[in-house]
């Protein structure tokens, strides 16, 4: 009886093998497509290599077990989420504006996927696992640009971690499809509404008086919210 040889790779390794190889790009791609739209637990190798037009051996490349194969699907996704929140950040005139490129890159991803394979990463612990790595990352740059905040005079001194924690934990719960139904809003309008109680808390509150610089420091806010939408 024949086996399958299996080589577990290291995310390098699988980057470089991806990099050098433009039919393993355009699977993993395929790959990403199918999950996000169907979910991945009632999917099992053989139909995936059906329906790719592939062999289970070449599967098996990117790796072992039809689990690992998402695990390696959900790191990608995540992957680009902080990515795309750090680019954010770098091109950010303001820490306003960078809180909000983080907030946009989690509601951009969240809108890629189905509620399918939102409750299949429930359910699925070493996803879980990921998705929690991921998190505490994603904190961490919320942390940073909060502490930044409030050292320049944009926020209030609060916990940057505590704060960033609370942020992330509310984003968690928005994207989840039993939240939106039950509130009856879009995505979209989920995050913005999360946008405007999270930002104003940190906000520091305007003296009175006719001070001109202190209305175009709130035009200019008024304009990233509305950026945001």
């Amino acid at each position: 009886m024949a086996t399958r040889a299996v080589v577990r790779r290291s995310r390098k390794d699988r980057a470089e093998l991806l990099a050098k190889s433009p039919r393993l790009q355009r699977i993993v791609e395929e790959l990403e497509t199918l999950f996000f739209k169907e979910g991945f637990l009632h999917i099992h190798t053989e139909e995936l290599a059906h329906r790719l037009h592939c062999s289970k051996q070449t599967l098996y490349t990117l790796a072992q077990s039809r689990d690992e194969l998402f695990e390696v699907i959900l790191e990608r996704f995540l992957s680009s989420i902080r990515n795309q929140a750090q680019q954010a950040v770098a091109q950010a005139p303001d820490r306003v504006a960078a809180l909000t490129g983080c907030l946009d890159a989690i509601k951009h991803a969240a809108s890629k996927v189905s509620v399918r394979f939102a409750e299949d990463l429930n359910e699925f612990p070493r996803g879980q696992r990921r998705r929690r790595e991921h998190e505490d990352r994603m904190a961490a740059i919320i942390a940073e640009i909060i502490s930044a905040g409030a050292e320049e005079g944009s926020f209030q001194v609060v916990h940057p971690r505590l704060t960033a924690e609370v942020l992330i934990c509310g984003a968690d719960r928005i994207v989840q499809p039993s939240f939106l139904a039950r509130t009856g809003l879009s995505l979209s309008q989920a995050f913005m509404e999360l946008h405007k109680l999270y930002l104003h808390g940190l906000l520091r509150p305007e003296a009175t008086g006719p001070d001109k610089e202190r209305d175009d420091q709130n035009r200019q806010r008024q304009v990233n919210l509305v950026a945001f939408r």
